[in-house]
């Protein structure tokens, strides 16, 4: 029995080059997956209705998605051209927030201000991004203190205070007591947690030396000084930088 091929056919080949040159030839590359799964789905022989059926049923299920990211996107961006981003990152350098703490908190206070959980932790991601670049903490810590912190401060302006206010047919002053500080006590768990996994995760900090030489480098006596510190403060529990003062030869 002759062995059945295992790719796709010559003729599958063809008209997958069709398709892609196709698509390529309209332009806009967000079109080109579901202008070839509608070319495909014609030459199988299924209607305009079906298609457009499964591409809208397709579409629905992540239009929400992309609007809310778009948006957080859109008002970062806001936020950058008013300046109100640099504003935030010069004052959280002054304040020497660690990373952590500084994700969780701009997230926070833009839940307060917007209301949309989702909205404010794409939009604090795009103002802390580059304080927190470089700082050695874990990526994915700081992705949970930010989703952590955007859960803070459920208030009047969050859809979700209203819905639990609406189905479980309380007063305001209940959707406080209930919702808001159920909502704050998830995004404190969650930064206590995140703390505690940094805590264990995380590489302990070297420690800073800074060794001031009087003379220049190739002094001997000088030299057999500095090897001396070197062998004792050694990578990676100490970051040694050696300063000369020879201003003549090390200017």
């Amino acid at each position: 029995m002759p062995p059945q091929p295992s790719g796709p056919s010559l003729r599958e080949k063809r008209l997958a080059a069709s398709l892609d040159g196709l698509a390529h030839a309209a332009g806009h590359a967000d079109r080109h997956e579901p202008l070839k799964d509608y070319c495909k789905g014609l030459l199988r022989g299924r209607s305009m209705e079906s298609l457009m059926q499964i591409s809208g049923n397709a579409a629905a299920s992540v239009t929400m998605v992309v609007l809310i990211i778009a948006a957080g996107g859109a008002f970062k961006q806001v936020l950058s051209d008013a300046g109100i981003a640099s504003a935030m990152q010069a004052i959280a350098l002054q304040l020497g927030l660690p990373p952590l703490w500084l994700c969780w908190l701009t997230s926070a206070l833009l839940r307060l201000a917007l209301g949309s959980a989702t909205v404010a932790a794409i939009t604090s991601a795009g103002i802390v991004l580059p304080a927190v670049s470089g700082s050695g903490v874990p990526p994915e810590l700081l992705v949970l203190a930010t989703a952590s912190g955007s859960l803070m401060f459920s208030h009047f302006n969050d859809i979700g205070f209203w819905m639990f206010k609406e189905y479980y047919n309380v007063s305001v002053k209940d959707t406080f007591r209930v919702w808001t500080v159920m909502e704050s006590i998830v995004a404190l768990v969650g930064l206590f947690g995140v703390l505690a996994l940094n805590a264990v995760l995380a590489p302990p900090q070297a420690q800073r030396v800074a060794y001031v030489n009087s003379y220049h480098e190739g002094y001997p006596p000088s030299d057999e000084a500095m090897a001396a510190i070197r062998e004792s403060f050694t990578p990676p529990a100490y970051e040694l930088r050696v300063f000369f003062l020879d201003a003549k030869r090390s200017p």
